[in-house]
C-alpha cells in the first residue's frame, strides 16, 4: 500500500544570533533543515536595524550562517529567521519511497 504524498516536508533550518557592541557578531545554526535551494536569513526584532546575512547550504542542509553586516542598534538578541521553499516531495531525496 503506497502512503499519500507529503506536499511539503516540515524541515526548516533554526539559528540564533549573537550580539556584541549593538551588533550581531555571529549566528550560530541550530538545525540544518532540508532544502533544496540556498535559503533567505532574515534578522528581525532585537531594537537595532541593518544586520544582514547569508546562509551556507551543503548537500542541502543549511551548515553555516554568515554575518555579511552586523548593523547597529541592538540591544536585545534579534530574531534569526531561515526561509526559502524546503523540499517538497519531488526534490526530496526520499522521493519515490513508499
Amino acid at each position: 500500500m503506497r502512503r499519500p504524498a507529503q506536499s511539503r516536508l516540515k524541515l526548516r533550518a533554526t539559528a540564533y544570533a549573537t550580539i556584541g557592541a549593538g551588533a550581531v557578531t555571529a549566528i550560530t545554526v541550530l538545525a540544518g533543515g532540508a532544502y533544496a535551494t540556498t535559503p533567505t536569513v532574515t534578522i528581525s526584532g532585537g531594537g537595532g536595524t541593518g544586520a544582514t546575512a547569508t546562509a551556507t547550504l551543503t548537500s542541502g542542509v543549511v551548515t553555516s550562517i554568515a554575518v555579511g553586516a552586523g548593523g547597529s542598534g541592538y540591544t536585545m538578541v534579534p530574531t534569526v529567521s531561515v526561509s526559502a521553499a524546503p523540499w517538497t516531495d519531488q526534490t526530496s531525496p526520499r522521493a519515490g519511497l513508499v
